[in-house]
């Protein structure tokens, strides 16, 4: 298996500088925190890359989805008892507001 990095970058990308242990820094909640990435340049092409990811890796990681979550991306925030599959089932959602080209 190669890295994260190189696996799911957009999804590694986003986890490791936006919704990070640190999140906080930039915005009080994890919704504020896709709203603001959502709101900069370049946010749809980065949104349809985040969710392609998302789709990626659970077909690849279907079957031990929560391990492989904390395996790939241990920095990730997240609600506390929210499993992976409800973490990803809500980013997804989230990053689905972001993903059509704006007018």
């Amino acid at each position: 298996m190669t890295e994260p990095s190189g696996e799911y970058p957009s999804l590694y990308q986003f986890l490791g500088g936006h919704l990070n242990s640190d999140y906080i820094i930039l915005a009080p909640t994890l919704d504020g925190v896709v709203e603001a990435f959502l709101s900069e340049e370049g946010a749809a092409e980065a949104a349809a890359g985040v969710r392609a990811d998302i789709a990626r890796f659970r077909a690849a990681h279907a079957d031990d989805l929560d391990a492989q979550l904390w395996r790939c991306f241990s920095d990730h925030a997240q609600e506390p008892d929210q499993s992976a599959d409800e973490f990803l089932t809500w980013l997804d959602r989230a990053m689905s507001a972001g993903s059509a080209p704006r007018p």
